[in-house]
This record gives structure tokens, C-alpha cells and sequence, in this order.
């Protein structure tokens, strides 16, 4: 309703937050990884590395390519 459903950007700012210590961030990107493809992941993984580039100086960034457990 409203806005059509993004998984690859959604899993980005999820990823984004689990990688700033929030737990309900890794949860959910966790949860939303199981309903998407190798593909879709690498593509949320390198939209949140290059988001993280663009607005984090070096000495913040996170690693944001944590495994993300498969069904």
C-alpha cells in the first residue's frame, strides 16, 4: 500500500543500522535476507558500502558485509 516493497534497499539501511550496533537492524536484515537471492544481497551489501563511503570518513566505518545466515 502506498510505496511498492524494496527488499535490496531495505536490507541496506537494516545492514547499515545492525552495523551501528542495532540489534533489531540485524534481525531484520537477517529475517529479509531469507527471501532474497545471492544476488539481491551483494547488490544491498555494496549500495550499504557505498553509502558508508560517501557519508562516513574512514575512521567510523563498520564492516557491513557480516554473514548473513541461509535457510
Amino acid at each position: 500500500r502506498g510505496v511498492p516493497k524494496d527488499s535490496v534497499q531495505a536490507h541496506q539501511w537494516y545492514n547499515l543500522a545492525g552495523a551501528h550496533g542495532n540489534e533489531d537492524g540485524v534481525k531484520r536484515r537477517n529475517r529479509l535476507a531469507q527471501n532474497m537471492t545471492p544476488g539481491q544481497i551483494a547488490q544491498a551489501q555494496y549500495q550499504a558500502r557505498s553509502w558508508r563511503g560517501k557519508y562516513q570518513d574512514s575512521s567510523q566505518r563498520m564492516q557491513l558485509d557480516q554473514q548473513v545466515p541461509t535457510q
